[in-house]
């Protein structure tokens, strides 16, 4: 019978070696699981639009984030003065409330649903190198919403711009699986796993064109309003933001300085540098939204009264 520092012994042993194996396989795992790539029918596609006449007027919504709940209430502001884009380009978070604008829903219904939706429930975890969220759920959650149609089915022309690895050339893509394009013009770097799509690789389209304008303009439009809702340096003490940050920033700001020329109009809510997750901030974020259309709306109606003649 062995004795009790004995049966300590080798109960610690056991306990290592299973720990051993279990941090073997999973970090397998981690190697191995790679992006399975989509080849059904209704795999993304950037192609021309749908459509029997170039667009007119095209609403660039851009990447930020939790910021991205201001897009909302600039759509609000435009459909309660009837003002409809004949097209949507998104990048990211302007690519996920885009598809659903562009799916027919309206701008308050987007609202009670940003204010209902945890952000957890977009979450599902994955073990891979490549990132520690599969991206799934945001898929599934458009599809659900906008009710299985594919981009070139929405009631509103729409493009989600993603960044094509390792070239970093932005696509954008106007038909195929929406949930899907949106799911890789959101994922971010190193948390989302990148979506592979007929044997290439997608994410987030904040690495190639967060303000996609000259997307907007490449498709036809011949009136591009895009809003911006990335992070303002400005709007915090520098000495309080991360050096990363600072970097990621100031890099972001030249990529969407080289899209302000596509643009006919800029709408740049007055948002906080700093975006939590808490309904708090979704509401004043929708507020700043708000303002900022409102006070751009002169601009707007001169530019489509112009257009118009």
């Amino acid at each position: 019978m062995l004795s009790a520092k004995r049966l300590f012994v080798a109960t610690a042993v056991a306990l290592l070696v299973a720990a051993a194996l279990a941090a073997g396989l999973a970090w397998h795992r981690y190697r191995a699981n790679t992006p399975q790539d989509y080849t059904l029918a209704d795999a993304p596609l950037a192609a021309p639009l749908a459509v029997n006449a170039p667009p007119r007027f095209a609403l660039v919504l851009g990447s930020g984030g939790h910021r991205g709940h201001a897009h909302i209430g600039v759509l609000k502001v435009l459909e309660a003065e009837a003002i409809r884009p004949d097209l949507v380009v998104g990048a990211s978070v302007g690519a996920l409330v885009g598809a659903l604008y562009g799916a027919g829903i309206g701008a308050r219904d987007i609202e009670r649903r940003a204010l209902e939706l945890d952000h957890e429930d977009l979450k599902e975890f994955t073990l891979s190198r490549y990132g520690f969220l599969s991206g799934e759920g945001m898929q599934r959650f458009v599809n659900d919403t906008v009710a299985g149609r594919p981009i070139e089915a929405l009631d509103i022309p729409f493009a989600a711009v993603a960044t094509e690895i390792p070239s970093g050339a932005p696509v954008a893509f106007t038909r195929g699986n929406t949930g899907l394009a949106v799911r890789a013009s959101a994922a971010i770097p190193g948390v989302f796993l990148p979506v592979k799509s007929r044997g290439r690789l997608y994410a987030d389209g904040d690495v190639a064109r967060p303000l996609p304008a000259r997307t907007a303009r490449s498709l036809g439009a011949s009136i591009v309003v895009a809003v911006d809702v990335s992070a303002d340096p400005a709007g915090a003490p520098f000495e309080e933001i991360p050096p990363e940050w600072v970097k990621e920033g100031i890099m972001r700001r030249v990529m969407i300085e080289a899209e302000a020329g596509a643009a006919d109009l800029i709408l740049r809510p007055k948002l906080p540098y700093y975006a939590p997750r808490t309904r708090e901030y979704k509401l004043l974020a929708i507020a700043k939204g708000e303002e900022a259309a409102r006070e751009a709306l002169p601009r707007l109606r001169a530019l489509l009264a112009t257009s118009s003649r």
